[in-house]
């Protein structure tokens, strides 16, 4: 037990840490720092019907919360990707990863997407507000 304490007592005085001969080397890091848009939910909700319009997709980045929405008459693969590219990606840039429901027009636009523009699709359970970040920070507000 004394042996513990002078141990404990020489590691931890401040002389005696100064005047040690062995030297801890930590290599420097590159922080990892965020890019807007690099990160992007999307998701789709129905509304009432105008002009032919049954659904709103919206999509917005993780860091800024920068939304982009955009009506369509029908939820499926071709609508949704071309909102993905179109809206997204053109106007964008190159997205890392983009966070979606398990919908199979999700799964079926995302997963071209990510095969012709190396996305990462990452699939959320349907109805887990807990998932989607954007969801839980604007519910909130």
């Amino acid at each position: 037990m004394l042996d513990e304490d002078v141990k404990w007592f020489v590691s931890t005085f401040h002389p005696c840490q100064t005047q040690q001969t062995c030297h801890l080397y930590l290599p420097p890091t590159i922080p990892d720092i965020p890019m807007l848009f690099c990160k992007v939910h999307i998701d789709t909700m129905l509304m009432p019907t105008v002009n032919k319009f049954w659904y709103l997709v919206q999509a917005h980045c993780a860091l800024s919360s920068w939304a982009k929405l955009h009506p369509l008459q029908k939820e499926n693969e071709k609508t949704l990707g071309n909102f993905i590219f179109e809206d997204s990606l053109c106007w964008w840039g190159g997205m890392a990863e983009i966070i979606t429901n398990n919908g199979p027009a999700f799964i079926a636009a995302a997963g071209y997407l990510s095969k012709e523009h190396g996305i990462h699709h990452v699939k959320i359970s349907p109805y887990n507000s807990q998932a989607n970040v954007w969801l839980n920070e604007s519910t909130s507000i």
